[in-house]
């Protein structure tokens, strides 16, 4: 028997920031760097620290630190902790509620889906897509297969049936 368990609420009271910007800066040492953002820029209000450079490379998430290079790690949390220091500074007030919009941005961020700002096609970065081909070759046989042992005919015929439009829109 499924049992529905407690609702879960993420719109809970935050309390105001009183650490010093020691303390702000040394929390955020283990942080990992896309949600670390996010959810400042949800407490703060400020999401300009959610920027393009900073987006994880789907890629690259199983790499040491996530892809992420020493300076981007630095940077990103040092963006976290001006924006916690300006927001405690500001006596910590309670941001609005989210819009529809500013919570698919956060969703976007830390899944690492493009975002798509118009800021984003000022900086000095190629932007567009690279269209790739699957060509089916010659089946290889393993070096260890015995040499009377041939491909079925249906790896010799084997032909990629592409379900994706080779067409740019």
């Amino acid at each position: 028997m499924v049992r529905q368990t407690e609702i879960v609420r993420f719109d809970v009271e935050p309390e105001p920031v009183t650490a010093s910007d020691d303390e702000i800066r040394a929390s955020l040492v283990d942080a990992q760097i896309p949600p670390l953002l996010a959810s400042v820029a949800h407490l703060t209000g400020d999401l300009s620290i959610i920027r393009a450079d900073l987006c994880p490379d789907l890629a690259r998430v199983l790499e040491p630190d996530a892809g992420y290079s020493p300076e981007q790690i630095a940077e990103a949390r040092e963006l976290a902790a001006g924006a916690l220091i300006r927001h405690r500074d500001s006596g910590s007030p309670k941001q609005p509620p989210l819009s529809a919009a500013v919570r698919r941005r956060l969703v976007e961020f830390v899944s690492g889906s493009p975002i798509d700002d118009e800021a984003d096609y000022t900086l000095p970065v190629w932007a567009g897509e690279l269209p790739l081909r699957l060509v089916t070759g010659t089946p290889i046989s393993d070096p260890r297969l015995q040499r009377h042992i041939q491909a079925p005919a249906y790896i010799q015929n084997y032909q990629v049936q592409s379900r994706v439009s080779t067409t740019l829109s």
